[in-house]
């Protein structure tokens, strides 16, 4: 009988993958069991159960990027070997006395081409010398929500998915040299990619 664990520190899911294989002359000939484990849910064999990377839930992770230099945007990337689903994403926008209307959202974008695979902008302006918060949240529409003058609540799709070669980018149109993005939230689901 075989069979896999974790230590102590490793408890949550979605922190741990293993695949467990028969392998002749250093080549896998057959794969016994796969699956996360924990301490609590061991990967056994015989019976063995195979359970792939991306399969079931995965470890709620919250992912909070440091707070930006003025004038830049935030940015998150998936950890190598990751995917990730944004649960949630929230940052407050303090814009300068640069006469502009900021359009402030959500963008993914793709590292290895430099293209755009997400994007989500509030349609409601933010004026100069203001501050507000944006909350944005998996769900469907085209028109954010507003909750106070000072609380945007916008939407991601709940079907998107970030890989290690995308980032994750709260920024808006004519963002200002001068406009500080700060209180940086972001909630996540990860899977480890194998």
């Amino acid at each position: 009988m075989l069979q896999a664990t974790s230590s102590p520190a490793v408890v949550d899911r979605g922190r741990l993958y293993v695949r467990i294989s028969l392998q002749f002359a250093g080549y896998p000939v057959t794969r016994l069991c796969s699956g996360y484990v924990t301490q609590a849910l061991a990967l056994t064999w015989p019976p063995g159960r195979h359970e792939g990377p991306t399969e079931g839930t995965g470890r709620l992770y919250d992912r909070a990027p440091a707070n930006p230099a003025a004038g830049q945007p935030v940015m998150a990337y998936p950890t190598t070997n990751s995917r990730w689903r944004i649960l949630a994403f929230k940052y407050r926008v303090v814009t300068s006395a640069a006469a502009a209307d900021r359009y402030m959202g959500v963008s993914v974008i793709n590292d290895a081409t430099g293209t755009y695979v997400y994007r989500y902008r509030h349609p409601t302006a933010q004026t100069a010398s203001t501050t507000r918060d944006y909350y944005l949240l998996p769900g469907y529409g085209t028109a954010g929500e507003e909750v106070a003058a000072t609380h945007k609540q916008g939407f991601i799709s709940p079907n998107l998915i970030l890989r290690a070669m995308d980032t994750v980018v709260g920024d808006g149109i004519n963002y200002q040299a001068g406009d500080q993005i700060s209180f940086v939230g972001l909630w996540v689901e990860e899977w480890i990619e194998v």
